[in-house]
């Protein structure tokens, strides 16, 4: 486990966490995780009887929309014979996942999302419609060269400023019996935003004249697609609710998990942000109150408290490097990454969190007391989100607005004072979305097969 780190005086400059989006490779070995296909790997040549799937995943901000992906990909491996799986992706983490056999990806230009729909290139130094056009023409190449017989396409149907039309619509020019499918998580957006955005860039058009099927790995007690976004008809007939996707556990046991933290007695906090892209001010703030939750409101001390941050692989150096300098070894350990998070999150009398749809998840299928701190922006999708689970019971959330270091000292303190045990969230939710795209993927493929 790492530590927290040398210390500094001062706190990183706005400028260090935003366009400078440094990594620090000497804190993140590139080790292979990679689960490697048998040596008799079947052939992709026609009539070998292998089935191939192209998952394209969105991912210009955080691990969000790859990680979704990738449990989508290890569910189908596992449960459809012969099954070839290209992910395209553009998130520099990819290699820190363990993928299944028959599962392979192509590592697209990363880009960032700075705005709604304003983006840059991440790392290389080009005008972002140079490394666009480079995407596009990966991406072209993949769908021509792979020639999948499905293809799921995440959140946006055009992908990243358009770089996915030249190949749907070669797709279904030259392969008219494959399927194009279109997934969705939860929540978009503000309503405004999604129905202008979609109207500005034709995606009910490219939806209707190119996509299958649409599915949404949600539920319409949390947001009904059709009527909060006023899609028509025709994109509703399209629509399918999966439900939520929730993790499958591998999990350590607990009182070894305590014990590697040197936990003997007290309560656990686990604190993550996720990708820890715009997790900063969360981390810092939890910090601020350590103080404050070691002591009751009349000064007494309060029962021990153990607290684990996960910073997450994307904050920026700098602003990771000043919360190692402050916390303090005796009260706070602090991880850069894990690939293993779901078996501190178990472990934990308490999660603190942003969120985001993979965390939320986690969290409700493991049954854990959490507060949950969304982004308010550039999107609203966290906020939303977390509104509405707390609505139905599900979460205890702080407003972005409301982030303060008293708040979180007394909405941890009041967290941790509950008892009882919490409400299953398939009393409320579909929880079956892995089990559903499975069958759905199934479904399809024997679609294709007869015709």
């Amino acid at each position: 486990m790492a530590l927290v780190g040398s210390h500094a005086s001062d706190e990183p400059a706005s400028g260090d966490s935003g366009s400078a989006r440094q990594r620090d490779h000497t804190q993140h070995p590139q080790v292979s995780t990679r689960t490697h296909a048998s040596e008799d790997a079947r052939s992709h040549e026609p009539g070998s009887g292998v089935t191939r799937l192209l998952v394209y995943s969105h991912d210009t901000f955080g691990l969000g929309n790859l990680q979704r992906a990738l449990k989508i990909c290890e569910q189908l491996a596992a449960e459809i014979p012969q099954i070839s799986i290209l992910v395209l992706t553009g998130n520099f983490e990819s290699h820190r996942f363990p993928m299944p056999a028959h599962v392979d990806f192509v590592k697209l230009p990363s880009v960032l999302r700075q705005a709604r729909n304003q983006y840059v290139a991440r790392y290389i130094n080009a005008p972002f419609k140079d490394v666009r056009s480079m995407r596009r023409d990966l991406v072209f190449s993949a769908f021509k060269w792979f020639a999948p017989h499905v293809v799921l396409v995440d959140k946006v149907p055009t992908g990243v400023k358009g770089e996915l039309e030249k190949s749907i619509r070669w797709f279904k020019k030259n392969k008219p019996q494959s399927k194009l499918i279109l997934y969705l998580r939860d929540v978009l957006d503000d309503a405004p935003f999604v129905r202008r955005m979609w109207q500005q860039r034709r995606f009910r058009e490219a939806i209707d004249r190119y996509y299958d099927a649409i599915w949404v790995f949600g539920s319409p007690h949390v947001c009904d697609m059709v009527e909060e976004y006023t899609l028509p008809e025709s994109i509703g007939r399209k629509m399918s609710y999966c439900g939520y996707i929730m993790p499958n556990f591998q999990l350590r046991d607990s009182g070894d998990v305590r014990q590697e933290l040197g936990i003997q007695t007290g309560r656990f906090v686990l604190v993550t942000g996720g990708g820890g892209g715009d997790a900063y001010k969360l981390m810092k703030t939890y910090l601020e109150s350590v103080e404050g939750l070691r002591k009751s409101a009349n000064g007494d001390p309060c029962p021990e408290i153990h607290s684990l941050l996960v910073l997450g692989p994307e904050m920026p150096v700098a602003e990771r490097r000043w919360l190692q300098a402050r916390a303090d070894p005796e009260k706070v350990r602090i991880l850069d990454f894990t690939t293993d998070l779901l078996s501190y999150m178990n472990s934990a009398d308490l999660v603190v969190s942003m969120g985001g749809y993979n965390t939320v998840c986690e969290i409700l299928s493991l049954r854990k007391r959490a507060l949950v701190v969304p982004r308010g922006s550039p999107v609203n999708e966290q906020l939303l989100r977390t509104t509405r689970m707390e609505a139905l019971g599900l979460l205890d959330m702080i407003r972005p607005e409301d982030l303060s270091p008293e708040t979180m000292t007394l909405k941890v303190k009041q967290a941790l004072g509950r008892n009882g045990t919490l409400r299953p969230a398939s009393e409320v939710l579909d929880t079956d979305g892995l089990g559903r795209a499975s069958r759905k993927v199934s479904d399809e493929l024997r679609t294709w097969m007869r015709s």
